[in-house]
């Protein structure tokens, strides 16, 4: 990567967060990656976050939290949305999808999935909830 040039632009890349180099440094990720294409592949998953984020929030994150997520990217464009304001629409949104697919649900769940996500997906400042990277918007 050095030899490259590549790390100033990938240190430098708007969608650079942690998450990306966590996942870039998995063996999972970068299996069958040969090394020369290492630093653009790496580029390439700045470039498109998707191929980064598909498989967390389809698989390894709970119905209620994913629901919390959609909520978030329809009622915010950037700044975050007020807690106060995301508990109806997350919870009418939840309980009309959990009833469609038959998973239960609890009154409990917008705390749950706040709690869950912040820090990995989410940030919270001064009641405003926003995603913790533009990344994931994208």
């Amino acid at each position: 990567m050095i030899d490259s040039g590549s790390v100033k632009t990938i240190i430098d890349h708007k969608n650079y967060n942690p998450r990306v180099i966590e996942a870039m440094t998995d063996i999972l990720h970068v299996k069958g990656i040969a090394p020369c294409d290492y630093s653009g592949e790496f580029v390439r998953m700045l470039n498109n976050p998707r191929d980064l984020w598909d498989k967390p929030i389809r698989s390894h994150i709970l119905p209620k939290c994913r629901h919390l997520l959609f909520v978030i990217f329809f009622c915010s464009e950037y700044g975050g949305t007020n807690i106060s304001e995301l508990r109806p629409t997350y919870n009418a949104l939840h309980a009309r999808l959990c009833t469609k697919y038959g998973i239960a649900f609890d009154h409990k769940d917008f705390e749950e999935a706040i709690r869950i996500l912040e820090g990995g997906f989410i940030e919270i400042k001064k009641r405003d909830v926003s995603f913790i990277n533009p990344s994931l918007r994208d």
